[in-house]
């Protein structure tokens, strides 16, 4: 007759509980909601505010909005509980809206679209200290045409030193979508490529980046109806090309 190893089964059934409650505590923690932090305000004016944007960069917060008609700019550097003082980086007499801001490392790069020349461009201001100070505002778009539009039709990624901005433009008669690009922290901007380059309507752009590649999706009504058109882009050392896919 067998004896029974009351010993074994016992190690065995105890072995068995611990884990079940282990992986109950476990599942109850992932259960819990997150915690939430006190709302800052940030505007804090009389001022309508509006279209808020932000980013992040390792424990650097940063948010942009429109406010009337200027883009102000506030940056945290410690996760979000506290901010620094706004800044206006707009600060013209034209109507500037639609801001878009990126950030990579201690790079922050915001654009926004504006009136002050009398059509709509495409502005950008860079920061390579962690928005404490930024440098002068530059014309991205700079020709007869109005870019951007009503639907906030501008982007911008980063990725290390590269900064990417996309944007709609209606300069060739119909609306195309345009690129340009900076290996050097925002410091100086390649030749503008038109992306898509057809005779039908391209509008909605959208980039992301990683790496010394960028990527542009849009849509577009070439072939008779509306359609989304990608392609991909590549800063190779010092020279901007592009690369269709």
């Amino acid at each position: 007759m067998s004896k029974v190893r009351y010993g074994t089964n016992t190690k065995v059934c105890a072995s068995l509980l611990l884990s079940v409650i282990v992986f109950s505590v476990l599942q109850v923690a992932h259960a819990e909601d997150p915690t939430f932090r006190s709302e800052i305000n940030l505007s804090n004016t009389a001022a309508n505010s509006n279209n808020p944007q932000t980013a992040v960069s390792g424990s650097y917060a940063y948010v942009v909005w429109r406010e009337n008609n200027d883009i102000f700019f506030r940056a945290s550097s410690d996760n979000g509980v506290t901010f620094d003082s706004s800044i206006n980086l707009s600060n013209n007499v034209g109507v500037s809206q639609s801001p878009r801001i990126a950030a990579s490392g201690s790079d922050v790069y915001v654009i926004w679209q504006d009136d002050t020349g009398g059509n709509n461009d495409i502005l950008f201001r860079a920061s390579n200290d962690n928005g404490d100070t930024f440098d002068s505002t530059v014309n991205l778009s700079s020709d007869g045409g109005d870019s951007g539009g009503l639907l906030s039709q501008l982007e911008i990624a980063a990725a290390g030193s590269n900064a990417y901005v996309v944007w709609r433009n209606d300069t060739s008669g119909n609306p195309d979508i345009l690129f340009t690009a900076s290996n050097d922290n925002g410091g100086s901007f390649g030749s503008v490529i038109n992306l898509s380059s057809n005779t039908g309507s391209s509008n909605s752009p959208d980039i992301a980046a990683a790496g010394s590649n960028a990527y542009v999706a849009w849509r577009d009504n070439s072939t008779g109806n509306f359609d989304i058109l990608f392609r991909q882009v590549l800063i190779a050392e010092l020279h901007l090309v592009a690369k269709l896919t």
